[in-house]
C-alpha cells in the first residue's frame, strides 16, 4: 500500500476515534449536547451550565406544616428530558387567574454542581406556570400537567 493512501487512512481513523471521544465525553458530561443546544425562555442558561448528574425537586406547599413545604428529588435524566421538552411545548400566556391558579407548587432543576438551571412556580391546579427568571407565563401541556400532578402527591 503506497504510503500516502496508508498515512491518509491512518489519519481518518484517528479523526473518527477522536470525534467518537469527544462526543462521549459531551453526553457524559453534560446535558445537552452544543450541536442541538437551542436557547430559549426555558433553557436560557448557556449549554455548558446544565451538568449531568442532573437532578429535580418537586416542592409542594403545606399550609399545615410549620416548615411549609414537601419535597421530593428525583436524579432521573430522562424525566427531566421530558420536563425540559414538555416546557417548551406549552403554550404561552400573558396572564393567568390568579383566583384559580395560586402558585403552591415549585419545580426546580439543578445541575451536579447544585446550582439551580431551571426554576418554576406550578399553579395548584398543576395546569399553569411561572418561569421565574423570564417572567413567563405558561399553561402547561397534558403530559406535563400529569406528571407534575403525580409528583405533587408524591412529596406529601
Amino acid at each position: 500500500m503506497p504510503r500516502k493512501k496508508r498515512t491518509l487512512i491512518v489519519s481518518s481513523i484517528g479523526l473518527i476515534a477522536l470525534i467518537m471521544f469527544l462526543g462521549l465525553f459531551i453526553n457524559s458530561r453534560y446535558f445537552f449536547n452544543p450541536f442541538f443546544y437551542k436557547k430559549d425562555n426555558i433553557t436560557y442558561l448557556p449549554w455548558t451550565w446544565y451538568k449531568n448528574p442532573m437532578s429535580i425537586e418537586y416542592n409542594s406547599m403545606d399550609l399545615n406544616s410549620t416548615d411549609g413545604w414537601k419535597t421530593i428529588k428525583i436524579k432521573n435524566n430522562q424525566e427531566i428530558k421530558v420536563v425540559f421538552d414538555e416546557l417548551k411545548k406549552s403554550q404561552q400566556i400573558s396572564e393567568y387567574d390568579d383566583e384559580n391558579s395560586r402558585f403552591l407548587n415549585e419545580i426546580i432543576i439543578r445541575s451536579s454542581d447544585d446550582s439551580v438551571d431551571l426554576d418554576i412556580f406550578v399553579g395548584a391546579d398543576g395546569k399553569s406556570a411561572q418561569v421565574k427568571s423570564t417572567n413567563t407565563f405558561m399553561k402547561l401541556t397534558n403530559k406535563l400537567t400529569e406528571l407534575v400532578n403525580k409528583r405533587m402527591k408524591e412529596t406529601k
